[in-house]
């Protein structure tokens, strides 16, 4: 059975963010000016990034997609995952999953919200090393 999990970009920073750089055009006035114009170009675009998690019997797929399109993409296979450590960080579930080759994915902010439920039960399954820290039950 595969579970789909979803999270968007906070939209505050962004906003923020965005504001400053506004401003830096507006007042900028040097040979490089195009710089502020490409950093409120990527700004806008991260306002329209959004994650994609699938939990299925053997793997754990991660994607980052800019509107509809794929833009990368990390598969755990359960064999190559090393531990996982599942977090309360301010009332919110954040879980760490590390590899053994390869960088670990962190995953946090996913609707619904028992997406950390799947993960435990996907790590017992298959005899992965579960951490439970900061109060998490």
């Amino acid at each position: 059975m595969e579970r789909i999990y979803k999270a968007k970009e906070s939209k505050t920073i962004w906003t923020v963010l965005i504001i400053i750089a506004t401003f830096n055009i507006f007042f900028l006035d040097h040979r490089l000016a195009f710089f502020p114009y490409l950093f409120l170009v990527l700004l806008i675009l991260a306002l329209f990034v959004n994650y994609e998690l699938r939990i299925s019997d053997d793997r754990i797929q991660f994607k980052i997609n800019l509107f509809s399109l794929t833009v990368v993409t990390r598969e755990a296979m359960a064999d190559n995952i090393k531990e996982m450590y599942f977090m309360n960080l301010a009332g919110k579930v954040s879980v760490l999953v590390m590899m053994h080759k390869g960088f670990r994915l962190k995953l946090a902010k996913f609707e619904p919200t028992d997406f950390d439920r799947d993960l435990l039960t996907f790590a017992t399954n298959h005899g992965i090393k579960v951490n439970k820290l900061n109060g998490y039950e």
